[in-house]
């Protein structure tokens, strides 16, 4: 699942550049809907938030994982 947001955001940062260049660059008026442009920057913001959340989860898990084998060890 992580693996899977991951790569969600990354291609939704880049499809919001490539859209943003192409708007700059052509005259093409398809690539010049800022709606589109927000809902790309948005999603890349909610899905990488829910990345780092499971990271920081599985750190802490980790953390405590290794705690408890150090406390044992005393």
């Amino acid at each position: 699942m992580k693996r899977v947001f991951r790569i969600t955001s990354i291609l939704s940062i880049s499809l919001f550049f490539l859209l943003w260049i192409l708007s700059k660059t052509t005259s093409i008026s398809i690539f010049d809907n800022a709606d589109v442009r927000l809902v790309l920057v948005l999603s890349y913001l909610f899905i990488s938030m829910r990345y780092y959340q499971i990271e920081v989860r599985e750190k802490n898990e980790l953390i405590e994982k290794l705690n408890h084998r150090l406390s044992e060890r005393k």
